[in-house]
Formats: C-alpha cells, structure tokens, sequence
C-alpha cells in the first residue's frame, strides 16, 4: 500500500478456485463494519486504464489497482475519521452474484467511500 499527500493505494489480488476462465472489467465493493453492516461505498471505475479479457488458469491470479483519499470532503467531518472505518470488504468478480468478504487493512475511506477501481488485469504486477 502506497500513500502521498492524503491518497492510499492498493493491489487487489484474486485467486481463480475454480476450473479455468475467462473475466472482463472491474470488481464490486461493499466496505463493512465491526458488527458486518455496510458502509458508505462509492466504487467509480477508473477509465483511463484499457479493459481487456483476463484468461485465468486454476489457481492463477489477477488483480486491480484500487485508490482512495484520506482526506475529509468539506461535508464530512473534519476532526476525527472523515467516515466509519471498515474492518472488512467484500468483493464481488465481474458478471458475479456471489462475493468473498476479506479484511481491510486501508482505513477511512473518505470522500464518502469513494474508491477508484481499476480494471482487472491478469498477475499481480507491481504498483
């Protein structure tokens, strides 16, 4: 996780469990708290990488860049957390209906829980 001037990043990283397959386009989250319940979340796609096809093999991985502010919007609180911290995110595939629910290790997620999430990629290249 990279930060400067207020701005976090991470590399979300998704292993196939399944047989192999084929994916396009981004993930869906819900950020969540302590006791599970969801969370200001705002996921805006980030169009200024190209989206292309993933082929992914059993056991393989792709990922995707995700980035946020921790920076308070001017109507958010400015002393304090700027909205509630996540403890946990679920995560949903592309063209998917079922999610996986993994820590978050990111902290407030300001602006009102917006994320920009890039396209999925094949690998887990470096930020």
């Amino acid at each position: 996780m990279g930060a400067g001037a207020g701005q976090r990043y991470v590399r979300l990283i998704l292993t196939n469990a399944g047989p192999a397959c084929q994916t396009i386009g981004y993930v869906g989250l819900q950020l969540l708290g302590s006791a599970g319940q969801a969370l200001p979340t705002n996921v805006v796609r980030d169009t200024s990488r190209p989206v292309a096809t993933v082929n992914l093999a059993a056991g393989g991985q792709m990922s995707s860049v995700l980035h946020w502010g921790a920076i308070a919007a001017a109507d958010e609180p400015q002393s304090g957390p700027c909205e509630p911290t996540p403890q946990q995110v679920e995560v949903t595939p592309p063209n998917e209906v079922q999610f996986v629910v993994a820590p978050w290790p990111g902290g407030a997620v300001c602006e009102h829980g917006r994320i920009d999430a890039g396209p999925l990629q094949p690998g887990v290249p470096p930020l």
